[in-house]
């Protein structure tokens, strides 16, 4: 595949929080990128998350593949911060982190957190 046709498929990632059903892509998605998580960890942190009011996992969707992840933290207002960006290696570079970044600004301002910093 091309550098040309991996462009226009991030043009076509959705950006959504993650879901039960994503849980095999997270833990290719970190074993590709050095981390290690095991299924009952990444089990655990996808319900934890799912029934928090102040942390959101996002995951960038290509056709139902994750291919990249950020956790938005709303810490206590007006600051907010955003941490654990992994992207899929091939879509590196490709605008997908930035599409994750920028959708955890937009749902943190409309939350009243118009601080919001990159924890790296």
């Amino acid at each position: 595949m091309n550098s040309i046709n991996v462009k226009l498929m991030v043009d076509t990632v959705y950006i959504r929080e993650v879901e039960k059903e994503d849980v095999e892509d997270l833990i290719e998605l970190y074993a590709l990128t050095g981390w290690k998580l095991d299924i009952e960890h990444a089990n655990r942190m996808i319900e934890q998350f799912a029934k928090s009011n102040y942390s959101k996992i996002l995951v960038a969707d290509l056709n139902g593949k994750v291919v990249g992840k950020v956790t938005l933290d709303k810490v206590f207002p007006p600051y907010a911060e955003i941490v654990n960006l992994v992207v899929h290696p091939i879509y590196q570079g490709k605008g997908v982190g930035s599409r994750l970044v920028e959708e955890c600004i937009n749902r943190a301002v409309k939350t009243g957190y118009n601080v919001v910093y990159l924890m790296c």
